[in-house]
């Protein structure tokens, strides 16, 4: 009792003993399942390996060998090597378990208990060793008797690798430097790496100091120019993966650089190509007086179109000046409207649609009393951009409109990279018997800026538009359109990750609209990653994010965070919930992961995990839950590798999904 013991197990089908599934030894720790279920084969004497008499031999064996002999010479030991020639196909590698195994190598002296080796690989076969010794004096086998060798191993089909995308940080400011990370949809390890560039300024450094890691280090200058370094060529950085049997992809990025443009977090978009592009800014109503110290909500339609990776959309928050983020709640909703049909953000915060066939042009439009009719009309892309500055005055006549919900849209972007934070323009509407007044405000890259017109009798008829600029701006159209509401349809996509400059995942800060948040201090970010869901609509996919918080000074602002009411309204949001259960992210995972869900009817969630037999493991979720999305994580820290299922259920609607943990 007490005492260090080793079984021999063997496993054969009922109809023939002959046909062994698996068969190991079995030691301290290791469970049957561990070994059967990972694909491991055993070879010994039971399944054809041969035995082969070498002769008395003079051996040494080390003081502390697990067979329990005094260390030392020992004459006349009776050698006795196992040998079995093992099939395979061209494309399958073999992989070696010495410490499945049992047996002695040939070495004099012997220093391994646990042994095995591989001789005569060709792309159809191998062969395998051990040896087992028998003493005299003390007469015993050493480590084991020869019908109880074995030489544990697996066959591994090749996968060549295929670069699915780089995963690179933040577009990179100038002083700093950025890692950018090579991801594998597929392959058999192990990897090797090389990186090479074309195009590289001559103010940038790359460094593929880490080849075995699939990284490289990009570092721009302090006093990088853009400008400067384009010689009408793209700098590109290039990687190529080899896998066994020398398969190998290859393919190319172009390194991310962040402009110069401060204030407010900058979204960022990851393209097709795996670059994070440059959208536009968020929150940038936050530095109005009206709302310093305050949270309120953004919402904003993408310009950049995300690509698609593994089913995953990656946005960043980037902080480029000396503002500090306080990100209370971060959604990112797919929007699927008509074709023809364009999407926009009303200035009170309502997701919109407008047909852009039935959009009414200026009849006559004024800048500062010089004509600007032909630069204005609506067309796409615009035929020309009209710049305005400070205190400039635009006068704009239409042959009136008969819209239900009548808009005036304009598409604007700011003209000079500028700090100034407040509203930037002032509007009145002639609708003949009354007159609208509104005022407006634009992003720094070009947007829709979508106006809603109310009138207190009926439907209004607008005649013509004032707008007084307070800053300076690039107009491209003004135009009169009637903003739809209702036909169109808003899925929120599960967050699944929001991982800050330190790679701390803060997504139950940005979760919900709550006590908890994210601060983004500057030069610094938030990359999130959200799950995209394949739409079944015969319709065009905008995006839409909604950004909750507010934004400090790092140097000066010393306010306690206040919580106003997000500003939407929710009666005309159209987002709906439908019972759903996501593929859990990542996947595989070690030893941690998160599953997303979302409820379309109040009910009784169960989300349970199941292992490959069957067997309940463990109960994630068991509660009541209204309509809405749902985070929750599964830590299989105490659970062995392999292939797990979740299932949820709630009021009649049951999916099950798989998942593979890999320690």
């Amino acid at each position: 009792m007490n005492q260090p013991a080793t079984f021999v197990i063997y496993a054969h089908t009922l109809e023939d003993p002959n046909d062994v599934i698996c068969e190991h030894s079995h030691f301290t720790g290791y469970y049957i399942s561990d070994i059967c279920s990972s694909g491991l084969q055993a070879a010994n004497t039971y399944n054809g390996a041969t035995i082969e008499d070498k002769g008395t031999h003079n051996y040494a064996f080390i003081q502390g060998n697990p067979c329990g002999v005094p260390s030392g010479p020992y004459n006349n030991a009776h050698v006795y090597k196992i040998s079995k020639t093992i099939s395979k196909t061209s494309n399958q590698s073999v992989v070696l378990y010495p410490n499945y195994s049992n047996g002695f190598s040939g070495s004099n002296p012997n220093q391994q208990y646990m042994w095995i080796s591989k001789t005569n690989e060709s792309s159809t076969s191998f062969m395998l060793h051990t040896y087992v010794f028998h003493l005299e004096v003390p007469d015993m086998w050493l480590p084991c008797s020869p019908d109880e060798a074995e030489m544990v191993y697996k066959l591994v089909t090749n996968v060549p690798p295929i670069i699915s995308e780089f995963t690179p940080n933040p577009p990179v400011i100038n002083g700093n430097t950025g890692v950018f990370q090579v991801n594998l949809s597929q392959g058999t390890p192990p990897f090797n790496y090389e990186w090479w560039y074309e195009n590289k300024p001559a103010n940038v450094t790359v460094s593929c100091n880490t080849p075995s890691q699939g990284k490289v280090t990009i570092t721009y200058a302090s006093d990088y120019c853009e400008k400067s370094s384009k010689s009408g060529n793209v700098f590109s950085v290039y990687c190529r993966v080899w896998g066994i049997n020398n398969s190998f992809d290859t393919k190319h990025f172009c390194p991310s650089k962040a402009s110069t443009n401060g204030g407010c977090p900058w979204l960022y978009v990851i393209d097709n190509d795996s670059v994070y592009q440059e959208d536009n800014n968020i929150l940038h109503k936050s530095k109005f007086p009206e709302n310093l110290g305050i949270d309120i909500t953004d919402k904003y339609v993408l310009n950049c179109s995300p690509g698609i990776h593994n089913s995953i959309i990656t946005l960043s928050l980037m902080e480029k000046g000396l503002d500090t983020s306080f990100l209370n709640s971060i959604k990112l909703y797919a929007v699927d409207h008509p074709f023809g049909t364009k999407l926009c953000v009303t200035e009170d915060n309502q997701i919109a649609i407008f047909d852009s066939s039935s959009v009414l042009s200026v009849k006559q439009a004024s800048l500062n009393g010089d004509d600007i009719t032909e630069n204005i009309q609506y067309h796409f892309p615009p035929k020309s951009i009209v710049g305005n500055d400070s205190l400039d005055y635009v006068y704009s006549e239409f042959n009136g409109s008969n819209f239900g919900n009548i808009g005036i849209i304009t598409l604007l972007n700011s003209r000079y990279a500028s700090s100034n934070k407040n509203l930037d323009g002032f509007l009145s509407a002639d609708l003949g018997s009354e007159s609208f007044t509104a005022s407006f405000s634009r992003r720094e890259n070009k947007s829709i800026t979508a106006i809603p017109v109310f009138a207190n009798d009926g439907i209004p008829s607008i005649n013509s538009v004032s707008i007084d600029y307070y800053r300076d701006n690039e107009i491209r159209y003004i135009a009169l359109a009637g903003l739809d509401y209702s036909n169109f349809i808003v899925t929120e996509l599960p967050l699944i990750e929001a991982l800050n400059t330190s790679q701390i995942d803060e997504i139950l800060n940005v979760y919900s609209v709550d006590s908890l948040y994210s601060i983004i201090s500057p030069y610094s970010w938030l990359v999130l990653k959200f799950s995209d869901i394949i739409s079944g609509y015969d319709m065009i996919r905008d995006y839409v994010i909604e950004v909750n918080g507010r934004i400090g000074n790092y140097l000066s602002d010393s306010k306690p965070i206040k919580m106003s009411k997000p500003l939407i309204k929710k009666g005309n949001s159209n987002i709906s919930y439908k019972n759903r259960l996501n593929q859990n992210y990542p996947n595989p995972f070690n030893p941690i992961t998160k599953i997303n869900y979302s409820v379309e009817k109040k009910g009784l969630v169960k989300i349970k995990i199941f292992d490959i037999l069957g067997r309940e493991i463990k109960s994630l979720v068991n509660e009541i839950k209204n309509p809405g999305n749902y985070l929750v994580e599964f830590n299989g820290s105490n659970l062995a590798s392999g292939i797990y299922f979740y299932r949820m259920e709630i009021n009649g609607f049951t999916d099950i999904k798989r998942m593979v943990l890999i320690k």
